[in-house]
């Protein structure tokens, strides 16, 4: 994935309403989330740093959201340290922001099911998660409707996100009511954005 850069725009009561983006240089991982609520930009950014090329494993990674920062450490043997306190909670654990290697990889195979512990960087809730495969089904996207696998991701006995794949690649995910598309290139994401996420979107591919 190094040199990979995913873009998604997000889409709220069927109107644009910002994006996500996701930058994988190295062994780092760096992602935002913003989007336009009335008068007020909410950004939500994660920059990870991975123990290798491939595979969920991190070593590292600082949240910022809702004006607070989050910054934790995980050893080779498992241990998180959250603000240099242990968290035996976490251990074995993946960020929800890093999964998205678990993800892609999910997209790229046949497999039906996969289970990993997952947590939450904002309020470091801890899960167990598990991605299902299911079957083909029409799914709208602004580009028109298409026949696409759906994926499930459960938390515990709950459904957090649904995606749905075309060839191994994603063409639409649901954050519960949100959706977001993938688009190519930077032109068609910003299209019809407030400014203000314009420019928050040119300072992070930009960094």
């Amino acid at each position: 994935m190094t040199g990979t850069v995913l873009l998604e725009e997000f889409h709220d009561d069927g109107a644009k309403a910002g994006v996500l983006i996701r930058k994988f240089v190295g062994q780092d991982l760096d992602s935002i989330m913003t989007v336009r609520c009335g008068d007020h930009l909410l950004r939500l950014v994660q920059h990870t740093e991975f123990a290798g090329p491939t595979g969920p494993e991190w070593r590292s990674f600082t949240y910022i959201g809702h004006n607070e920062t989050t910054s934790a450490s995980c050893s080779a043997d498992g241990i998180v340290t959250v603000s240099g306190k242990a968290m035996p909670a976490l251990e074995r654990a993946v960020p929800s922001y890093a999964a998205v290697r678990i993800l892609l990889d999910f997209l790229a195979g046949k497999q039906r099911e996969t289970t990993y512990r997952e947590f939450l960087e904002g309020d470091l809730t801890v899960y167990d998660a598990r991605l299902i495969r299911l079957g083909k089904e029409s799914v709208e996207t602004p580009t028109g409707t298409v026949e696409a696998t759906r994926i499930e991701l459960h938390r515990g006995s709950t459904l957090a996100n649904t995606f749905w794949e075309q060839d191994g690649h994603l063409v639409a995910s649901d954050w519960n009511g949100a959706m977001s598309y993938p688009v190519d290139d930077r032109n068609t994401l910003v299209k019809g954005l407030h400014p203000d996420v314009v420019t928050t979107i040119d300072d992070f591919l930009a960094g």
